[in-house]
């Protein structure tokens, strides 16, 4: 079934607790890793400062959630929750001013800005997590399935800290989010783990990839594996496409 829709005039009810900015403010944020935390999913992110009990709180502590907006261009806006941004991260306000939009004009629905507030306004549960927080859960599956099966993870990291969607809708941005993405699912695979997996039903991996895994799927739907393999990454890599034909449309 369908999810229900947020009528268009009811986007902007909550504008006096929302303020949208150009998503170049980011760009400073991701560069330094060591001391930002940059999450971000489909329809919503969170950008902190990145501590824990070895690191001392830093002096100038930053802590904003954040939506995206969709403009008459295709690009995508920040849309900033207020209190967070003037409250919680004061030292952080002038480099956001900024990059603040003057009259955007939006476009009208708009599914993923009507589903952040939803969530996190209306307090409406059943509006589903994005792609990333879904496969990150996939993988912890499947990581604790092949422990309980072979005593080994298939990948060597079930933390989607490291995905992004694309800052900015150019190629380059999408080339570095499908990236990371390659390095956590395909790079992060264990070959010991696999081997295992092989020997576990009687089937020895096959030197040709493509032939290895059509052996090891039946071995993988009888331990109970969540549904498809390739699913998580599909749902990531159609939102790439997605976001790559919105940037070479022509704009107005």
């Amino acid at each position: 079934m369908a999810e229900p829709k947020v009528p268009a005039h009811d986007l902007d009810s909550y504008e006096h607790l929302v303020e949208f900015f150009d998503q170049g403010v980011m760009a400073a944020y991701v560069q330094q890793a060591d001391r930002f935390v940059v999450q971000t999913d489909h329809f919503e992110g969170h950008l902190s400062s990145r501590y824990d009990e070895d690191t001392p709180r830093p002096h100038d502590p930053i802590d904003i959630r954040f939506g995206y907006r969709t403009l008459e261009s295709g690009d995508l806006a920040i849309a900033a929750f207020r209190p967070d941004l003037y409250q919680k991260s004061p030292a952080h306000v002038e480099r956001w001013v900024a990059f603040r939009l003057k009259k955007p004009r939006w476009v009208s629905p708009d599914e993923r800005y009507s589903s952040w507030l939803r969530r996190y306004f209306d307090g409406d549960w059943d509006v589903k997590s994005g792609p990333r927080a879904r496969l990150e859960g996939i993988l912890r599956r499947i990581n604790a399935l092949t422990m309980e099966m072979v005593g080994t993870r298939l990948f060597g990291s079930d933390s989607t800290e490291s995905l992004t969607f694309p800052l900015a809708q150019n190629t380059h941005r999408y080339e570095d989010a499908h990236q990371a993405l390659y390095g956590l699912l395909i790079d992060g695979l264990d070959k010991g783990c696999l081997k295992a997996i092989g020997r576990k039903g009687a089937r020895a991996p096959s030197k040709d990839c493509r032939r290895s895994r059509r052996r090891l799927r039946p071995t993988t739907r009888s331990a109970s594996f969540p549904g498809s393999w390739e699913r998580p990454w599909q749902e990531w890599s159609t939102a790439f496409k997605k976001g790559a034909r919105e940037s070479t449309r022509a704009k107005p």
